[in-house]
C-alpha cells in the first residue's frame, strides 16, 4: 500500500467517525468534494497545505496525521 492510499483510507475512516455527508466535511475542511474523492481513491498525493486543512478538521497535528498514513502504508 502506497503512502497516498494509506493517508485516503484514514480519511475515510475519519470522515466516517464524524458522521457527516461529503458536503458537509467539504465545508468544514474548505476543500472541495472532487478533492476529497480523490484523496479517498489514493490517486492524489495531497499538498502540505491539504494536508494541514485536512489535519485541522480532524481537530490533530498534521505531523500526526503524516505519521499515522507511513505506519498503516508500512504494514
Amino acid at each position: 500500500m502506497t503512502i497516498n492510499q494509506a493517508l485516503g483510507q484514514i480519511v475515510k475512516e475519519k470522515i466516517d467517525e464524524l458522521n457527516v455527508t461529503m458536503n458537509v466535511f467539504s465545508k468544514q475542511s474548505g476543500l472541495s468534494p472532487a478533492g476529497i474523492y480523490v484523496i479517498i481513491n489514493g490517486s492524489s498525493s495531497p499538498t502540505l497545505d491539504t494536508i494541514c486543512l485536512l489535519a485541522a478538521a480532524f481537530n490533530m497535528t498534521p505531523g500526526t496525521l503524516i505519521t499515522n498514513a507511513q505506519k498503516r502504508a508500512q504494514t
